[in-house]
């Protein structure tokens, strides 16, 4: 990936929004996977089983179906997506059989956004989020379809947001602290859009707004224990 800027070329990109948000995704990252657990009963079980067995289709057809310069166009894809979500001004995509790049140019207003497109490839749920939205439309009641319809398109992104992982790649090393920091922004990332997403899997709705409960309870606690100290 390659942007336009005015700045030095060996600059590295991820400012206080970077760091901010990566705190609060290893934050909620832990605390939603404490809370999983409390959803856990029979009909999560069941759920589980049938999202498992989808995310092993998914991972299977992504590993044997998206090579070469398909896997590289979505891997610049991702790229695009999330810098045209910034507001940025796309200037080309080049695809090669191992290797391609995405081009962008950006303001001083988007700037801060560099970290996240250049991470993008590696959490973005490009399957994922058309497989369940497609299915909505379907098979709105029937969650077990639903289910299987998003473990398929999260078991294809998975494997696709796994397989580029690597200190060779430019996307981890423009990052400031490197390869770790951009290694662990996304686990961060991918555990927090995971523990979400089992949430739902588990117990539908009811899940989400377990999880959307409990943080709303710390964060209650935490402004009334702080207005305790002032």
């Amino acid at each position: 990936m390659f942007w336009q800027k005015k700045k030095k070329a060996d600059e590295k990109i991820g400012g206080f929004a970077f760091f901010l948000s990566l705190f609060f995704l290893l934050f909620l990252a832990i605390f939603n996977l404490t809370l999983l657990p409390s959803l856990w009963d029979s009909y999560a079980f069941s759920n589980i089983l049938r999202f498992s067995a989808a995310f092993l289709v998914g991972g299977w057809a992504a590993h044997y179906l998206i090579r070469g310069r398909t896997s590289v166009f979505i891997h610049e894809l991702k790229h695009s997506i999330v810098s045209n979500l910034a507001g940025n001004k796309a200037k080309g995509m080049k695809i090669a059989e191992r290797s391609g790049h995405f081009e962008y140019q950006y303001t001083k207003a988007t700037e801060e956004y560099n970290a996240f497109i250049a991470l993008a490839p590696y959490f973005f749920p490009l399957f994922t989020l058309p497989a369940l939205g497609i299915s909505l439309i379907f098979w709105y009641h029937n969650h077990a379809a639903l289910v299987f319809a998003a473990g398929v398109g999260y078991g294809l992104d998975s494997l696709l947001n796994i397989r580029d992982i690597g200190p060779h790649q430019t996307d981890f090393t423009v990052i400031k602290g490197g390869f770790r920091v951009g290694l662990l922004y996304v686990v961060a990332m991918n555990t927090t859009l995971f523990t979400i997403l089992m949430a739902w899997v588990m117990q539908e709705v009811f899940g989400l707004k377990f999880l959307l409960y409990g943080l709303w309870e710390v964060c209650f606690h935490l402004v009334a224990y702080y207005k305790g100290l002032t």
